[in-house]
């Protein structure tokens, strides 16, 4: 097994990071800022449950899933003509990378936490 460079700065990176927070959290500032700030929040009159429109915007997520797998595995399944292909125009690497692209699955959660911010769902 053959291990990249890239492999090799992502370990690295990740045990500075975890190195890094050791240290800080060791810290007599970090020590005071867990006693200040420990991650809870105790709000008496917040509503208990889940928001309705968190709830059907959950159901609409799963069916807008299904549908996306199922395209897929249509697509997959059937040998589309040469005129279908979006490679004429652009290089076939860029096409895949910006169809499996994680920009969709960082843009939406903060759409999400705005709109709970907005209702205030979320302080």
């Amino acid at each position: 097994m053959r291990i990249s460079a890239s492999n090799v700065g992502l370990i690295v990176t990740i045990a500075f990071l975890a190195l890094a927070a050791g240290l800080l959290l060791a810290s007599e500032w970090g020590s005071d800022f867990l006693a200040h700030s420990p991650g809870t929040v105790l709000v008496p009159s917040a509503p208990v449950g889940i928001p309705a429109w968190l709830a059907w915007q959950h159901s609409l997520n799963l069916l807008f899933l299904v549908l996306i797998v199922r395209t897929g595995l249509n697509i997959r399944s059937k040998q589309r003509p040469p005129a279908a292909r979006i490679t004429r125009w652009f290089p076939e690497a860029l096409v895949r990378r910006l169809h499996s692209s994680v920009l969709w699955w960082l843009v939406r959660p903060a759409v999400v936490i705005a709109v709970a911010r907005r209702f205030g769902e979320v302080r």
